[in-house]
């Protein structure tokens, strides 16, 4: 089930407002399989892209730790979950996370220490 979009007010006034909200997922199986490892990962919102060395786009595999660049860059991060098949991964840029198996964004008590780990990183 993909993340759901939506306008907020009523939808002519939110038309005109352009604007929307995603409601993240919060019952994603796949955190369970990635949660006892994550504790190894280490975590650097300056890593760089494993394939391009892209600086400014990069998610951090919560499987195997490792750093790729976003859909919107060069797809690696994208590229390595068709390969892996590591489901999940946590933005640097907004620390979202997405489930790639879900086709969603996700949001998981499990995964707050991993999130607020990388919001000390990146505003210390």
């Amino acid at each position: 089930m993909a993340a759901k979009c939506r306008l907020e007010g009523d939808e002519e006034s939110a038309a005109n407002r352009k604007g929307f909200y995603v409601t993240p997922k919060t019952d994603c199986p796949h955190v369970l399989n990635i949660v006892a490892g994550n504790q190894k990962i280490g975590v650097d919102p300056s890593d760089i892209c494993s394939e391009c060395e892209e600086r400014d786009e990069n998610w951090l595999c919560l499987s195997c730790g490792v750093v790729y660049c976003s859909r919107y860059v060069n797809q690696h991060m994208v590229q390595h979950n068709e390969i892996s098949k590591h489901p999940i991964a946590l933005s640097y840029a907004d620390i979202s996370i997405w489930c790639y198996s879900c086709d969603s964004y996700i949001e998981s008590p499990l995964l707050h220490p991993i999130a607020q780990t990388v919001v000390q990183e990146k505003f210390k």
